[in-house]
């Protein structure tokens, strides 16, 4: 880093900056009129928690800004919220949302509905779906990284090799980012590599976008280095930088290493210079600091059918239908109903051997996924299912991501060990388990965060299961995630659980059909 003078880092180093820490000890009666000082008309569709109005005062108050705030804290409902006061002020005409994965796609849509009065267009499917979605007049757009890439980059082959590889069509690039005035980066950790062609194309929509937002819990790894790319998105360089070699050169040592490349540690002597230059721009706001959410948050988090699995679905509805006098085949086909939301079948061969059948497009894993990707650093989740066929599958996709975990089920032989591994290995930061093994008699207050990958049928259970981690001793909010599948039996069993009612039980004694009736409504 000898080509830039020691007289420039000196100066970025000892420039005054903004901080808006100020804001969070604010009294709710201060927040409310900071908000009424800015002039914005706000309807809030639900009332917001005081760190929620602390940083929507701060994103009305300033066109680009990043807020760092944990999972379950409501970030969405932030954006949404400084969304529609600026399109109501004629400041934002058309706003792009990116996300994560498709599962995030839907939670977005449902979040606008639940918070605004805005329009909104799901981009979704291939180039051309894509393409002809974009015609629509809507407020906001919402479409996941990977998708944005599928519209403005195309496959040319590598010199030297079979394989293709994305390359951005500049055009393509350039006229898609000028449709849109505003952009929100969900996930803003998504772009957090420099050299990825995320990132690339994530740096033109910045370019040309009068208002930049930045939402995530977890802005960076182990290396902090990671901040510049999501700070550069949002600010354009105004907290760490117009370089990375700057930011670098600043906050970094720089050595070379075995393979004669460089490697840049960070002085951690600089640690709190870091910290303010990081609050120029930015919030955070950890769960513990949300004094006023209640202690035990819900959310729904809601994917779709792959088509072709929807119409299996749907062949089994008829099936079980027709046989709803015969209590042996309902049971059977139920469970296949299940089984097919959460991404498999079970099958008998001709020969009489049981077979499991893995579909390629498993959107409640993807959504599992997308969630453990947002998980706190320093916090635990217990995922919670009730197939043992569902659990070797999330246990792969553990093994895949290099998730340290442990497993709690029929298929494993004592018990104590991964239970002790999960409370007190830091490292070990998801407990897997069934209903019927881990859903009684265990404590997990280590852990704040459940996901139901799939919810058991009695109401009793799933409570007790949701105890495991809610519950006396617990010194965090409980956040609890439900991973559903739009118009399956998921939907009807979270609907019945509210009730305080056993869907399957109720199925099987169902003498008029009243519960098919609803059921398949």
């Amino acid at each position: 880093m000898g080509i830039i003078a020691k007289g420039v880092v000196n100066d970025f180093l000892t420039a005054k900056l903004d901080s808006f820490s100020w804001i969070k000890k604010s009294k709710r009666q201060d927040l409310l009129a900071f908000l009424d000082d800015t002039g914005y008309e706000l309807d809030f569709k639900l009332k917001p928690f005081d760190h929620q109005l602390a940083s929507i005062a701060l994103g009305l108050e300033m066109p680009e800004f990043l807020f760092l705030l944990d999972m379950g804290t409501g970030k969405s409902a932030i954006a949404l919220n400084i969304i529609a006061a600026r399109s109501k002020a004629k400041e934002i005409k058309r706003t792009l949302v990116l996300v994560p994965g498709p599962a995030n796609i839907i939670g977005w849509e449902e979040e606008i509905a639940l918070h605004s009065d805005l329009t909104c267009t799901l981009l979704l499917g291939d180039r051309k779906a894509k393409n002809k979605a974009l015609e629509t007049e809507s407020d906001i757009y919402v479409i996941n990284y990977s998708g944005l890439q599928s519209i403005v980059t195309s496959l040319e082959k590598v010199a030297g090799r079979k394989s293709k590889q994305r390359t951005i069509d500049k055009k393509l690039l350039l006229d898609f980012s000028r449709l849109f005035d505003c952009i929100i980066f969900d996930e803003l950790h998504m772009c957090k590599s420099t050299k990825s062609l995320t990132y690339r194309i994530c740096q033109q929509l910045s370019k040309e976008s009068s208002f930049r937002y930045g939402l995530t819990g977890t802005p960076f790894g182990r290396d902090p280095v990671d901040f510049w790319a999501e700070f550069f998105l949002v600010d354009r360089g105004e907290t760490l930088g117009q370089t990375l070699g700057l930011y670098r050169a600043a906050y970094f040592e720089e050595k070379n290493n075995w393979f004669g490349g460089t490697e840049y540690t960070f002085n951690k002597k600089l640690a709190g210079s870091l910290a303010r230059r990081l609050r120029h721009r930015s919030i955070r706001y950890a769960d513990h600091e949300c004094n006023d959410i209640p202690k035990k948050f819900s959310k729904n988090i809601v994917v779709e059918f792959p088509p072709d699995i929807k119409e299996k679905y749907q062949e089994l509805i008829e099936k079980i239908i027709e046989s709803k006098q015969n209590v042996s085949e309902s049971e059977n086909v139920f469970m296949q109903m299940r089984q097919i939301a959460s991404g498999f079948i079970k099958l008998t061969t001709d020969a009489g051997e049981e077979i499991y059948v893995d579909f390629p497009v498993n959107p409640k894993m993807e959504a599992l996924e997308s969630l453990l990707s947002s998980l706190p650093a320093k916090r635990k989740m217990v995922i919670f299912y009730e197939f043992t066929k569902s659990g070797d599958m999330i246990e792969q996709m553990l093994k895949e991501r290099k998730i340290k975990y442990g497993r709690l089920d029929g298929t494993v032989k004592d018990k104590t060990v991964p239970y002790k591994r999960f409370k007190e290995d830091p490292k070990c930061t998801v407990f897997m388990c069934n209903s019927k093994s881990g859903g009684t008699g265990l404590n997990f207050q280590v852990a704040n965060y459940v996901t139901f990958y799939e919810s058991p049928v009695s109401p009793i259970v799933r409570k007790q299961a949701e105890k495991r981690c809610h519950r006396t001793g617990q010194t965090r909010r409980t956040y609890i995630y439900s991973i559903l599948v739009k118009d399956s039996v998921d939907i009807r069993i979270a609907e019945f659980i509210e009730e305080g009612k056993n869907l399957f039980d109720l199925l099987i004694e169902d003498k008029k059909g009243s519960i098919l009736t609803r059921l398949f409504a």
